[in-house]
């Protein structure tokens, strides 16, 4: 049996490690940390385990491995402390604050000989796994594209720390938007466009940007000036990672990347401003999703043919359709 120390008594921990602790055979949850006396001592009594302010307080006794699930900026002291007590480790994401300090980390976990797990959205879902094995198996013939659909609530629950992070909720979606376009430009199909592989991409966003879940995301961005701030900081961050990736692709000059992907993310951003106004003003659902992608689709359509087709009479704009 492998002893599981929880740290932190916040709602992903009892709404989320603390359940899949106990459904999964050969785990069993023998403590919990939290820095807050009464939090912790509540969650300990309610599972039957001791409760400790720090993982090397001996009340704890004897386990194998934590789970965190406290503000992000405690993860890497606290991911420190669990392995150089030799403990394996399953953090929430994002595991580190910066670069440095999260290599410093996986060297550490090579060197200790320990697991240092990060938590990602649906990595290990049940349909990502039917996935899995069905695309292992040939099932339904070569893989050629992948949709996915997440319903949202309205009622989205807010962690009380993201303003603490960099980008306040910028940080949560950042990372993965700029991952998904890198992989956008260099998992093109053969003969595709660098614009119209963005395109795509984007496309298959809207069904989330026209959700009724988005609408707090959009009120939580439209009361802060700062993270409107933080909005055009991660643009900029996106046309940086975009133009390098053109630049390696094409092997066009860094001027030409630089332009290029400056005018193809500012699409995205008006892509995601217009999810943003359709949101506060009550609007969402197929109707919206909809405006969204027409929108996007002509964008795209200005972009590519350039200016020039808006002086074109009606019929002729039409026809580049």
């Amino acid at each position: 049996m492998t002893g599981i120390v929880a740290v932190g008594a916040g709602w992903v921990t009892l709404h989320r490690h603390l359940p899949g602790i106990a459904a999964t055979p050969g785990l069993e949850l023998v403590g919990i940390v939290d820095r807050d006396v009464a939090r912790g001592s509540r969650a300990a009594a309610d599972h039957d385990v001791p409760h400790a302010t720090s993982l090397a307080d001996p009340a704890l006794g004897s386990f194998d491995a934590v789970t965190i699930g406290t503000a992000p900026p405690s993860h890497g002291t606290l991911v420190r402390q669990a392995l150089e007590l030799g403990k394996h480790v399953l953090v929430e994401k994002p595991f580190a604050m910066d670069p440095a300090e999260a290599d410093a980390l996986v060297e550490l976990s090579r060197e200790r000989g320990r697991i240092l797990a990060v938590v990602h959205n649906f990595q290990f879902a049940r349909s990502v796994s039917a996935a899995r094995r069905h695309v292992a198996a040939g099932t339904f013939g070569a893989l050629r594209g992948v949709v996915g659909l997440q319903l949202s609530n309205d009622r989205r629950r807010l962690p009380t720390w993201y303003r603490e992070l960099p980008g306040g909720l910028f940080y949560d979606e950042a990372p993965r938007r700029e991952a998904a376009i890198v992989e956008a430009v260099r998992g093109r199909r053969p003969g595709e466009s660098i614009p119209a592989a963005l395109h795509r991409l984007q496309r298959t966003e809207c069904s989330r940007l026209g959700s009724p879940g988005f609408a707090t995301f959009a009120k939580v961005i439209e009361d802060s000036p700062a993270l409107q701030a933080k909005e055009l900081e991660i643009m900029a961050r996106f046309s940086r990672v975009l133009a390098e990736a053109i630049q390696a692709e094409l092997g066009v000059d860094e001027r030409d990347a630089r332009i290029a992907a400056g005018l193809l993310v500012s699409v995205h951003r008006q892509l995601f401003r217009s999810a943003r106004q359709q949101a506060l003003a009550g609007k969402h659902g197929p109707g919206a999703v909809r405006r969204l992608r027409a929108d996007l689709d002509r964008a795209y359509q200005l972009l590519e043919h350039g200016l020039v087709i808006l002086e074109r009479p009606a019929g002729a704009a039409s026809a580049l359709s």
